[in-house]
């Protein structure tokens, strides 16, 4: 597609929404790699394109330019929604028209009661909703209509580009990572333990690469000075002119608190890929008034993160080959120890059967005798001596050689090597 674009003078990822469009399949992730070791996939037949399927393209009259954000519209939108966003009712799930367009998008319908519904926290905390499958949004109750709003018009802005925004699938595979929400690590470690998280990772897909969204209310360290059973901040404690009694009996700590502060965490969710990009507000600075920069940028990344990914697979299969040389090497050195040992064995269970037939022997050779010197006897002590050789000889089997013989396995009937 690199190739491609350059020949006719855009994008290779203007290529890729031509082959959709166009109904055209694409190599998958890691087909050049599987192909240098001869294990690609065979190349689809061209199917037949359905109805409405795109089937000429001009490039003298691209319709790319019909996708680019218009920055305008959208700085209009963000600042319409940020000052009209309902406070107390969501938007109903067919509110579709003109008007309402860019209000709210899909996802957020209804997310702030879910929001709201939240578990026991602390005052200024952040939120912890009961309800788990949610927009990927970490916010303190003060922050939450503005936090949904900047997802919405994201969100929005996206899509108005051609990027489909969605939660994961529950078998989608896709990774989050940890999110640290702290503008400054500080002297404390990141602590993931009681932090709410979404049970699926809120996701964009841009030309084919699926990419995290994540929305976090940052936090700072803050002192805070305990009195009369609660945490005030600094400028609070100091407008109380406190008695000095009442000074004495409290005493200061510092916890790390929303700022009401927004940053945007957009990752990648391909396992074999650690990327990711931060968009963090100032006092000065509002994340919403850069959200066309934003997609810009993350649409310029595609290539290479497309190069990552096939990277990333080279370096899988490379480890997934080793791993297997390592695995047939010890497979054969398992091999050849078992035969080493079927040999050893076999001929300890040689010389045994060869001892056990010397004893035979020797045993055969008493029974003789004892015939012998019982001829001389009486014929009812010469008849009990006889059928007493005769029992034990019951007793101690066959004295057949042969049978001894046939009992004896050899190497190869121990073990079968397999190389």
């Amino acid at each position: 597609m690199n190739k491609i674009g350059k020949e006719f003078g855009v994008s290779s990822s203007r290529i890729a929404q031509l082959c959709e469009q166009m109904q055209v399949p694409r190599p998958p992730l890691g087909h050049w790699n599987k192909m240098e070791y001869g294990k690609a996939d065979p190349r689809p037949e061209l199917p037949k394109p359905s109805e409405g399927a795109k089937l000429i393209w001009d490039n003298e009259n691209d319709e790319e330019r019909k996708l680019k954000i218009n920055h305008k519209r959208l700085k209009n939108c963000s600042r319409k929604l940020l000052r009209n966003f309902d406070q107390t009712v969501s938007i109903p799930k067919k509110a579709h028209s003109k008007q309402n367009r860019y209000r709210i998008h899909p996802l957020l319908i209804q997310a702030k009661e879910n929001f709201i519904n939240s578990r026991q926290i602390e005052e200024e905390g952040y939120l912890k909703p009961y309800k788990q499958l949610l927009v990927d949004i970490t916010t303190s109750r003060a922050c939450l209509d503005r936090s949904l709003a900047f997802a919405s018009v994201l969100f929005r802005a996206f899509e108005e580009a051609g990027h489909n925004v969605f939660i994961a699938s529950k078998d989608s595979g896709f990774r989050r990572p940890d999110i640290d929400e702290r503008e400054s690590h500080g002297t404390r470690s990141f602590n993931r333990y009681g932090k709410w998280s979404p049970q699926r990772p809120t996701v964009v897909d841009v030309q084919g690469i699926v990419l995290g969204i994540s929305i976090v209310e940052t936090s700072e360290d803050t002192l805070l000075h305990y009195i009369d059973g609660s945490y005030l901040r600094e400028a609070a404690f100091r407008k109380l002119k406190l008695p000095k009694f009442m000074l004495e009996r409290s005493w200061t700590t510092s916890k790390d608190l929303p700022t009401g502060r927004l940053r945007l965490v957009i990752y990648e969710t391909y396992a074999g890929v650690s990327w990711q990009k931060m968009w963090q507000e100032t006092t000065n600075s509002k994340l919403d008034t850069i959200i066309p920069s934003i997609v810009e940028q993350i649409e310029k990344s595609i290539i290479t993160l497309t190069q990552e990914r096939e990277k990333a697979d080279r370096e899988a299969e490379a480890r997934r080959r080793e791993w297997e040389e390592r695995w047939e090497k010890s497979r054969r050195e398992d091999d050849r120890r078992t035969v080493e040992k079927s040999i050893v064995d076999s001929d300890i269970d040689l010389q045994k059967i060869i001892e056990s037939w010397a004893r035979v022997q020797q045993i055969e050779q008493f029974f003789k005798q004892l015939e012998q010197k019982a001829s001389s006897l009486p014929k009812d002590q010469e008849n009990r001596v006889r059928e007493c050789v005769k029992l034990a000889r019951e007793v101690l089997g066959t004295q057949d050689p042969l049978d001894y013989f046939l009992s004896w396995k050899t190497p190869e009937e121990m073990y079968k090597p397999k190389y």
